[in-house]
């Protein structure tokens, strides 16, 4: 008896998409999400690993993950924010934890934003104290 679920799949992935992933602005988006990864890792000298990680596809876009995890605390993992990015890139959508979420239409929003997340005290101070976790 064939599985009518791997019919549906199979011509599924045969139809073309009507917008790629891979596209510049989705590549541009990613990029900044990454940079602020990495910036993290670097500010709290590696005691921190911070990462990028895929979590739900909902309509407003896939969903980006940046995790902290203290490189002494292995098992706990602290969901800094969640990026939203549709397969064009903008507009990027970002949950900070505030009462609404943030759009981002272009790179230099979602750079706005984001550095002023990042300027918040509370967030700073979460920051470093996860990176003080032993």
């Amino acid at each position: 008896m064939e599985n009518s679920f791997v019919t549906v799949l199979k011509n599924a992935a045969q139809k073309k998409p009507s917008k790629q992933t891979s596209s510049a602005k989705w590549n541009e988006a990613f990029d900044i999400i990454q940079e602020l990864s990495r910036a993290i890792r670097e500010f709290t000298g590696d005691a921190l690993e911070c990462t990028v990680d895929p979590g739900f596809s909902v309509d407003i876009g896939q969903e980006w993950r940046v995790v902290l995890t203290p490189k002494m605390r292995p098992t706990f993992q602290h969901i800094l924010l969640r990026a939203y990015l549709p397969p064009a890139g903008f507009p990027a959508v970002l949950n900070l934890y505030d009462d609404d979420m943030t759009s981002c239409v272009s790179a230099n929003a979602l750079r706005k934003s984001l550095t002023t997340y990042l300027e918040n005290p509370n967030v700073l101070e979460t920051i470093k104290t996860l990176a003080k976790l032993e």
